[in-house]
């Protein structure tokens, strides 16, 4: 069954993109419930025959020769063609044979799902897709079984097949030559159905807590004990088992059990989701024969632990697909439900916990993706990705369920609607495989073992390969070290990266840039951080907001003109885009511009301008028209701060001394500004919003930040207590670290994704408000925990004897709202993912 796959080559260790289904293939099927032998769609008779090359889909331009990786095995950004096509093979298959209402039919009977759809399932491979052709299998991989089981939990599907997957998994590992063509087989064509049975009564998730007995006897073992917690254990036919075979903590083995096998007893208990059937294993005095060992006894402990990291990722596929559904619900419930004259989903109530659960979703499954693909390629990253996934899979599920049935309504209460199902789904997943707590305990201990190691390594062509190597011999050569960088080296080193092109590096090099490719931006953007290098250039928003314009929609004049200033530090501008009253409603602003022949005459206030007072000028948007609509009439200008007419005024924040003059109120008076002043044509200001506003949110320079913020927490309580306690020691902060952790690997992740759509031209505007929130939700928590770990001298400022660390925590405790606020608020953000993104009414 199946067609070889070669081995993956691409390096681009960040999570496959969210994927959208491929338009119907030609139906094959008889109208009804019944199988035609075609089985899938297009005459496909297996998932094999989707593809003769199974793949994960390079973010490389076509047309690219795969070459081998200098640093590994491989990952994608993005499902392939052909996964995309297993995904929407699945979905219909499930969608027409196993809808909710039949669903619900079958978590009533005894047995909880179908033998001829298990049956069916077989024979189009999905009971083998990660299982080598030579055991009956498709050949594929954990990323590809990942697809499969995301499609199961979305629809509910009621099947022993995630507990089937884990034992044949383990055989394969495991297992001798012999042993994998005894089982494998009939776990791939659903003759035979497995199980692993791992935990024990207060058993916690390291395979050293294993407890069940095993007495030697002979070659073999006698087995006494009760496992907790097995999936479908009256369904199995067998049953991969962990003992422990000695004393010493890594005296541990897995053997293959027969439920059929002399004191062996299954047993399944109700539960609160009838669509899953979850128990016991008993065994007393169990003989296993040494032919029945998977691998050496005393010698299992890595094998167990993997198989737990394997369940964890598959538990949290399940559950990537079920939130999916239950917000895909919820929402649709939002819309159709009408209060007050309105759509619920219409207010903010509504819409903001469906967006945050939907950054949660996208996020998790960052780390889900790639806790799949290391699987296979890389072993020693497997168990903290696992872990980081299923907890924050677990978090975001648990809130899923809740807020699903709250924003129901009284309905929701009733069985008649589907969204209670999901609820109950969730309360099988939360302990599966280790409840949210567990693992983040877990990813505590693991949190020295990195992710994307050694950064993300794309399977780079020679000419990006050549660049990468070319920045890295700049910075040996130009980078001044950090202890040494004084104004004297910081001019050498901005004459040196102005020389080099870096400056404005994402410009087009006729216009003074250097031209560089999305993949060659990343790069230069990785090498810096890498290093540590100073900032590439000096005038910030010129860089990232007004040059861009320029090269946009500017005319030739303003290129010559303002174009190399900016590049060589010359100038210093300032955006005047917010006013009074208006915050993040940018549509609304009032500073009118009126024009009076070659010239605007600029009347109004501008507020919360950052570094005006240091500015040389001003990109100003301006309404031109207070006729039309409110997007239409708004004109760009650029405006020298040194204009006749212009006052700047500081604002005054709380946050002390450290941001003092940071923002500013800039006020016009009768202001002329020459209309060649003015950046594309009238009216077009808002679509110069739109464009500017995108290189504020793509997220990946903050993970850096968070990063060396969470290390530098960790180091706070290392030298901090609770309770009198060294507070590393305390259960619950070492829980809160960790979902630091999970977050921060999902932001860098996240951001990798925003950086394969850059690559691949497809729009990123719904990523950037992601990737903000995520961002600015991190921020504000970790800056709350410094402070609660310095305890009472957390109301001290400055550098004094009562504070601690120069007061450096209370900094970042008041200062966030610069960073939070600025470029819109989390609220904004919300809204704009509830809108754009979830398709919930607009205020």
């Amino acid at each position: 069954m199946g067609i070889p796959r070669p081995a993956p080559r691409w390096v681009v260790p960040a999570p496959l993109l969210r994927q959208l289904d491929l338009p119907p293939g030609p139906e094959t099927r008889s109208p009804g419930s019944g199988f035609r032998p075609g089985g899938l769609p297009g005459g496909r008779q297996s998932i094999s025959d989707i593809s003769s090359d199974w793949r994960l889909e390079c973010a490389i331009p076509p047309g690219t020769p795969p070459r081998a990786s200098r640093e590994g095995p491989s990952m994608n950004f993005g499902f392939s063609e052909e996964q995309e096509m297993l995904r929407g093979e699945v979905r219909r298959f499930l969608d027409e044979h196993c809808p909710i209402p039949e669903v619900r039919r079958l978590k009533e009977t005894e047995l909880g799902f179908r033998e001829e759809l298990w049956a069916e399932m077989a024979r189009l491979g999905w009971l083998g897709v990660a299982l080598p052709e030579a055991y009956g299998g498709a050949g594929l991989s954990w990323v590809d079984m990942v697809v499969v089981l995301e499609e199961t939990g979305r629809s509910l599907f009621p099947s022993p097949l995630l507990a089937n997957t884990l034992a044949a998994a383990a055989i394969l590992e495991r297992g001798d030559e012999e042993q994998k063509r005894r089982w494998l087989s009939g776990l791939a064509d659903g003759s035979r159905k497995g199980t692993v049975a791992l935990f024990e009564e207060g058993q916690g998730l390291r395979a050293s807590d294993t407890a069940l007995r095993a007495e030697r006897e002979g070659e073999g073992f006698l087995l006494y004990g009760e496992k907790r917690g097995v999936a479908d254990p009256e369904t199995a036919d067998l049953f991969v088992v962990s003992f422990r075979c000695g004393d010493g903590p890594d005296d541990l083995g897995l053997a293959v059990v027969d439920a059929e096998t002399a004191g062996v007893e299954a047993k399944a208990y109700p539960l609160i989701d009838q669509t899953k059937r979850l128990g016991h294993l008993s065994l007393d005095g169990v003989h296993v024969d040494r032919d029945r060992l998977l691998g050496a006894p005393g010698a299992a402990g890595p094998g167990i632990e993997r198989l737990i990291d394997q369940g964890a990722i598959a538990v949290s596929a399940e559950i990537s697909g079920a939130v999916e559904a239950a917000l895909q619900l919820t929402v649709q419930y939002a819309k159709e439900r009408i209060q007050f004259g309105s759509p619920i989903g219409h207010f903010q109530a509504v819409k903001h916990p469906l967006a945050e659960i939907h950054v949660d979703l996208e996020s998790f499954r960052s780390l889900l993706y790639y806790g799949a693909w290391a699987i296979d390629q890389r072993p020693d990253e497997v168990s903290r990705s696992a872990s980081l996934a299923k907890a924050y899979a677990v978090d975001t599920f648990v809130r899923m369920g809740i807020d699903g049935i709250q924003l129901h309504g009284a309905t929701g209460f009733t069985v008649a609607e589907d969204i209670h199902l999901y609820l109950m789904r969730s309360k099988w997943a939360r302990p599966i495989f280790g409840d949210a707590n567990a693992h983040y305990d877990r990813a505590f201990e693991l949190r020295q073992l990195p992710l994307l190691r050694g950064g993300a390594h794309f399977d780079l062509t020679p000419e990006e390969e050549e660049f990468r190597q070319e920045v890295r011999a700049f910075l040996a050569e130009h980078n001044p070290p950090r202890h040494q960088r004084g104004p004297g080296e910081m001019v050498e080193w901005w004459k040196a990266v102005r020389e080099e092109r870096y400056v404005g590096f994402s410009w087009p090099r006729e216009c003074g840039g250097g031209g560089g490719s999305v993949m060659e931006q990343f790069i230069l953007k990785e090498e810096m951080l890498k290093a540590e290098a100073p900032m590439i250039g000096r005038d910030y928003t010129g860089l990232g907001w007004v040059g861009p314009a320029i090269i946009q929609f500017g005319s030739d004049a303003q290129k010559g003109k303002y174009l190399p200033e900016i590049l060589d530090g010359r100038s210093a501008w300032c955006t005047g885009y917010s006013e009074p009253g208006v915050g993040s409603d940018l549509a609304s602003l009032q500073c009118r511009a009126v024009r009076e022949g070659d010239e605007y005459v600029v009347n109004g206030q501008k507020i919360w301008i950052s570094l005006a007072h240091m500015a040389t000028g001003i990109y100003c948007m301006v309404r031109t028209d207070f006729e039309c609509e409110k997007f239409d009439g708004i004109t760009c200008l650029l405006i020298p701060m040194d204009s006749p007419g212009i006052e700047v005024r500081p604002i005054k924040s709380f946050a002390g001394d450290h941001f003092a003059d940071l923002y500013n109120e800039v006020f016009f008076t009768d202001v002329r500004v020459p209309v060649e002043n003015r950046v594309g044509k009238e009216g077009e200001g808002w679509q110069i919003i739109c464009s500017a506003l995108q290189n504020e949110r793509s997220g990946i320079a903050e993970v850096n930040r968070h990063h060396k913020a969470l290390e530098r927490l960790t180091e706070l309580a290392g030298r901090s207590r609770i309770s009198g306690k060294p507070a590393l020691e305390d259960t619950e902060l070492r829980r809160k670290l960790s979902r630091f952790s999970a977050r921060i690997e999902a932001a860098r992740l996240n951001g990798l994704r925003t950086l394969t759509r850059q690559v691949r031209g497809e729009p990123t505007q719904s990523d950037a408000s992601i990737n903000k929130l995520h961002n600015c939700n991190l921020l504000v928590s970790m800056a709350e925990l410094g402070m609660e770990l310095l305890g009472a001298a957390s109301p001290y400022v400055g550098d004094t004897e009562a504070s601690v660390d120069g007061g450096r925590w209370q900094v970042g405790a008041l200062g966030w709202p610069t960073t939070v606020i600025g470029g819109g608020t989390p609220n904004i953000q919300k809204n704009i993912i509830a809108e754009r993104m979830l398709g919930l009414p607009k205020d």
